[in-house]
């Protein structure tokens, strides 16, 4: 079911207060979310550009898939949590990462 206008204001008003910038089309992902490059080369862009690449992931996510945030959230945890463990190595290559 398409965003309502409220749902599409609250993205657009999350969108600002990040700062969210628009991935360039050559990162634009076509295939399943963490099965597709593509997705980590899209959190990589958002992390170079210095935006919370968790928000515009869901920012990037409600607009481009006509969803609410909430619906968004639940469709990227998974690989939200897969992103986090992979930012954490990246940092701390000793590092212990556990979400149970």
């Amino acid at each position: 079911m398409p965003r309502t206008a409220a749902e599409k204001i609250e993205t657009g008003l999350r969108a600002e207060e990040i700062g969210y910038v628009a991935p360039p089309t050559e990162l634009e992902p076509t295939g399943v979310i963490g099965e597709d490059e593509k997705w980590v080369e899209l959190l990589d862009f958002w992390v170079e550009e210095e935006v919370s690449w968790g928000s515009a992931l869901l920012v990037y996510i409600s607009d481009r898939y006509d969803v609410p945030l909430s619906e968004a959230y639940f469709n990227t945890d998974s690989f939200a949590k897969s992103m986090i463990a992979r930012f954490d190595r990246l940092e701390d290559p000793d590092c212990v990462v556990s979400f149970n």
